[in-house]
């Protein structure tokens, strides 16, 4: 698996600094009960989701130290904010991302880093796309969830990340900001 270390010399290297980092890292596993996951498929989850934001942010933050500051935006899920049965391995994964951006952020705060996670809901994309294709019933059960009565946008989660990475947020750090349509209210 290729983590941030590269990525963030390449961008140093081009651009002289690094100022911003978005750490996008998910996969999702073959819904099954907790005591019936493959230890296998739980430790890929947990490299993926966690270790490879842990990663990322370990390469990143020096170099950020370097710059005099900056922004950190960590994806998780809404499913890092509560739980949902077949899924433990995602949802622990999704959890300990929004854990480790708080304590990050209280780590790196006085350095000038702000870190701060996304707890993303369902969200128009090919995964969604292929879950609705693939998962009778899965829509339905979706769309029933959400107050505001439709899914998100890719471009809205770009919206967010954007604006955590801008000075109009300089006062927010450690947050995990949820982007949901209220399907965790």
């Amino acid at each position: 698996m290729t983590y941030g270390p590269r990525a963030v010399e390449a961008t140093v290297e081009k651009f002289g600094r690094l100022d911003i980092a978005y750490n996008n890292a998910g996969i999702e596993l073959t819904p099954n009960l907790l005591a019936e996951q493959s230890l296998e498929e739980f430790d890929r989850v947990i490299e993926v989701n966690l270790l490879g934001v842990f990663h990322a942010m370990y390469a990143e933050i020096p170099a950020i130290i370097v710059s005099g500051g900056g922004s950190i935006i960590n994806a998780s899920s809404g499913l890092g904010l509560r739980g949902i049965s077949m899924q433990s391995p995602y949802v622990a994964s999704k959890h300990a991302v929004i854990g480790l951006t708080k304590t990050a952020a209280l780590e790196y705060a006085n350095q000038g880093i702000r870190i701060n996670s996304l707890a993303i809901g369902v969200i128009n994309s090919p995964l969604y796309e292929t879950a609705v294709a693939t998962t009778p019933g899965y829509k339905d059960m979706i769309w029933a969830r959400l107050p505001t009565g439709r899914i998100g946008e890719m471009t809205e989660v770009a919206d967010a990340v954007m604006w955590l990475a801008s000075d109009a947020s300089t006062y927010v750090t450690g947050t995990a900001l949820i982007l949901d349509g209220g399907a965790t209210v």
